[in-house]
């Protein structure tokens, strides 16, 4: 059992990283221009992330893996840029800006 739940946890990450990307999509066709951006940035990084996750699930080869570290460093900067706009979107509501 030891040696099967290495393979099942990370399909559970994959599948929820899949589901987060669903669930992004449909977030994007209902928000209004500033938060649209935001959310399009925020699903890049989960693709990029799901892109990483697949990548790290599948290949056991030095130049994938190499790949996939690519991957996981454009899912951060992604990442930090959604997380940097809707920073600046709610301070521009709360009148900071």
């Amino acid at each position: 059992m030891q040696q099967y739940i290495w393979h099942i946890i990370p399909f559970l990450s994959l599948s929820m990283v899949a589901l987060a990307i669903v669930f992004t999509l449909g977030i994007i066709w209902r928000v209004e221009m500033k938060l649209d951006w935001a959310y399009k940035v925020f699903f890049v990084s989960l693709v990029f992330l799901f892109l990483g996750k697949v990548i790290d699930f599948f290949t056991t080869a030095k130049a994938w893996m190499i790949a996939g570290q690519a991957v996981d460093l454009l899912f951060s900067i992604f990442l930090l840029s959604g997380i940097w706009m809707m920073r600046d979107l709610f301070r521009q509501i709360d009148g900071e800006k």
